[in-house]
């Protein structure tokens, strides 16, 4: 009894896993589809961010 409810609750936890994974990529691509490409010049000036 103790070894199926472990095994229920690996499933639950895979099907969690990749409900969080579809999840964070559908986010991703509805930000990503907003972000406007921009293309500098020389001599355009840019906020300069060191990571």
């Amino acid at each position: 009894k103790r070894l199926i409810q472990l095994n229920e609750l690996d499933e639950i936890r895979l099907e969690a896993f990749e409900s969080s994974k579809i999840y964070k990529e559908k986010t991703k691509a509805l930000h990503d589809k907003h972000i406007l490409k921009r293309d500098f010049k020389e001599g355009d000036q840019v906020l300069l961010y060191n990571s």
